[in-house]
């Protein structure tokens, strides 16, 4: 299971076990689609894995304390989603799948969280 993985946006670090689910199956069934949480989209991704990045994401819409009130009343307000915010839900489930421990604070954060973020 995920280890206790804070990221600043603890709204989506506390839950990503539940609504990455599916993507977290897949991954462990399909071992080779582990590499494309990190490679900022060289050589694309299987439509299997985007459908499970976005029906993680969505199911994260479901939950107004993560994404707001209403994120998924329509594909209008879905659409109206703040992009850092399904980035940062996205961020939580690649270290949750990791088992990467918990940031440190601001004046400590490591440089290699920052890497990985970035990738």
């Amino acid at each position: 299971m995920c280890r206790l993985t804070t990221n600043g946006r603890h709204r989506f670090a506390a839950t990503s076990h539940n609504h990455f689910g599916e993507l977290f199956d897949l991954l462990k069934r399909e071992p080779r689609l582990v590499s494309k949480l990190d490679d900022q989209g060289t050589g694309g991704a299987p439509m299997e894995l985007i459908a499970a990045v976005e029906n993680g994401l969505r199911s994260h819409g479901d939950d107004l304390h993560a994404m707001g009130t209403n994120a998924m009343r329509s594909e209008k307000d879905w659409k109206q989603v703040n992009q850092w915010m399904k980035r940062e839900a996205y961020i939580a489930a690649a270290r949750c799948f990791w088992e990467k421990k918990s940031y440190h604070q601001w004046d400590h954060f490591c440089l290699q969280d920052y890497v990985d973020r970035c990738m």
